[in-house]
């Protein structure tokens, strides 16, 4: 029942969801999660578009099932024209093309089985009682091919005829049934009276739809692994991966499906970011002994990966209304940050940089994972010069590790257990790796400029 594009559309989804090479894996989930989707994540927006469509209806997205069920009752049982053409929006070589899979023999009986077993029905009873609302049409194509005299009775019996029937003029039962001169309440009857849609403003939805369509998508617009980018972190991170060992961005671009200058851009991003190293000649991003060079490892706890999930979440979103707060944050981060530590620290004579760091990063966690780290917070700091960390300092409870450093520290920590979590550098080294290209990262006392 798809058409190419479509069809092409949703096998491009597939592959994607099958290269991200997770277990259990839904096909369909809500972006970097792996659950089961809750029923209103469709059925509610769904339900906001029909009504701006429809001024009054009663259409669900179970309708949906209805209508291929009547496409497929026409594609299978009508002539292409008029009813197919009129009704649907397939061309006739599509028509044919669907009726040459679908139809095993020309026995019109077993079309409906087949609509019958797409549905899950075991007969054609369960189908035709709920289903198909257009056997009246089909019916009556077919009749209308021999233009046969039929009596007003036998007309209304096949119609199921009843009171509200009352502009058709079929009075007196012995005279024939004029199609000419009620086709055209008929047709206002039999297909539901959407006069309503004239109304509603179908028209601009489309056009904008439409405009949406015609532009093409840019990745280098977007944070790889936000939902504007089209691209999953379980993909993107997959990549760096493939990346890591093969260090060929052409081959992984292939396996991957994705553009090769896109892979190449992510590929030198990673090794100009694993070059950056401290003023001591340290490097930042990773240990000495480290396993990886490319990318931060993977995380797996609950916590972790729920800090993973919202930050993906929110980042494109406040980098699109403002872009120089992104930059000042992942700049800050690259210049410093350390491999031995989660967090980011200052010494107490920069306090003020540290509490602007924070009120600029604080939007991208959860709120109740972050922690401010160090002795004596509250007496050191200033209610009225540092008013976030003041708050945040009063926040810390016994739960919280102590700490013997003379200088403060900002982290993410576990609400479970009071360890500090990984997912603050792991999102912040991945949105760097994959920032849009339009976004420049310059780190202080270095050889390399990291610039897109």
């Amino acid at each position: 029942m798809l058409k190419d594009d479509e069809y092409q559309f949703f096998s491009d989804f597939v592959v994607e969801k099958r290269l991200e090479n997770k277990k259990s894996l839904y096909l369909f989930s809500n972006l970097n999660e792996n659950k089961k989707l809750n029923k209103h994540t469709v059925t509610a927006p769904l339900k906001l578009i029909l009504n701006q469509v429809f001024k009054g209806h009663h259409y669900s997205f179970h309708s949906f099932r209805h209508t291929a069920a009547n496409h497929l009752s026409l594609l299978l049982n009508c002539e292409y024209a008029p009813l197919v053409q009129k009704l649907t929006d397939y061309s006739e070589n599509e028509y044919q093309k669907i009726r040459a899979e679908l139809l095993q023999n020309q026995h019109g009986q077993n079309h409906w089985f087949v609509i019958a077993h797409l549905l899950g029905h075991i007969e054609p009873v369960e189908t035709f009682k709920s289903y198909i609302h257009l056997s009246y049409l089909i019916a009556g194509q077919k009749l209308l091919k021999h233009h046969p005299d039929m009596p007003n009775e036998l007309a209304k019996k096949i119609m199921g005829h009843n009171a509200t029937f009352k502009n058709l003029q079929i009075t007196n039962d012995e005279k024939d049934f004029n199609f000419e001169k009620n086709q055209a309440v008929l047709a206002t009857i039999l297909l539901n009276d959407q006069t309503k849609w004239l109304q509603s403003n179908a028209t601009d939805i489309l056009d904008e739809l439409s405009l949406q369509i015609d532009q093409s998508h840019d990745f280098f617009d977007f944070f790889v692994g936000t939902e504007d980018s089209k691209i999953s972190l379980q993909r993107f991170y997959e990549t760096l991966n493939i990346l890591e060992t093969t260090n060929d961005p052409k081959s992984t671009a292939q396996r991957m499906c994705l553009p090769e200058e896109l892979v190449n851009y992510w590929y030198e991003n990673a090794l100009n970011l694993a070059n950056i190293k401290s003023k001591k000649g340290n490097p930042r991003l990773f240990s000495i002994d480290s396993s990886t060079h490319l990318k931060p490892a993977m995380l797996d706890s609950a916590e972790e990966l729920h800090a993973v999930t919202y930050f993906f979440e929110h980042l494109q979103k406040i980098a699109r209304k403002n872009p120089i707060q992104i930059a000042c944050v992942l700049n800050i981060f690259l210049n410093r940050v350390t491999a031995s530590h989660t967090g980011i620290h200052y010494r107490w004579k920069d306090i003020n940089q540290l509490e602007h760091f924070y009120s600029q990063v604080k939007a991208l966690f959860p709120a109740k994972f972050w922690h401010l780290l160090g002795q004596d917070l509250q007496t050191k700091l200033d209610a009225k010069q540092q008013p976030q960390l003041f708050k945040l300092a009063k926040a810390s409870t016994d739960k919280h590790p102590s700490t013997q450093e003379e200088f403060p520290r900002l982290q993410l920590y576990s609400v479970k257990d009071g360890h500090a979590l990984a997912a603050f550098k792991f999102c912040l080294h991945l949105a760097c790796i994959g920032r849009p290209r339009s976004l420049e990262l310059q780190v202080e006392a270095l050889k390399i400029t990291t610039c897109g």
